[in-house]
């Protein structure tokens, strides 16, 4: 199936070597290209550093060492730049209750998957999310 791939590219943070592989394989197998932070402070520093629209996406573990995938979009979220509002971050993460489901969404982040990852729906949540 072809996709519209418009941006190309998805920021993802992702401590564990294996599933950002995985995940990052999925996607640049689809078209994108991936950048990949360890941790939630390295994403926030990532993605301050490119200019505004560079990102389609953010795909955000929970659970990373330094900072966590909620900090990293509360901060994100409060950053003096208009993308930082409106880019659709994507929680991916095994911590699937309830309650962690309420925190990413209080977080800012728009929604939320629960590994492992099924490509279908990360796929069909970025073409929402568009």
């Amino acid at each position: 199936m072809e996709r519209d791939v418009t941006k190309k590219r998805i920021l993802m943070a992702e401590d564990h070597p294996l599933n950002a592989g995985i995940a990052a394989m999925i996607l640049e197998g689809n078209g994108y290209t991936v950048d990949i932070a360890q941790d939630g402070a390295q994403a926030v520093d990532i993605f301050s550093e490119h200019e505004e629209g560079y990102y389609e996406a953010i795909i955000m573990d929970i659970t990373m060492p330094v900072m966590d995938g909620y900090e990293a979009t509360r901060i994100i979220r409060e950053m003096p730049r208009e993308d930082a509002g409106i880019i659709p971050i994507i929680a991916l993460s095994a911590e699937n209750g309830k309650e962690n489901i309420e925190m990413a969404k209080e977080s800012g982040m728009n929604e939320y998957i629960s590994k492992p990852l099924v490509p279908e729906v990360l796929f069909r949540i970025l073409d929402e999310l568009r």
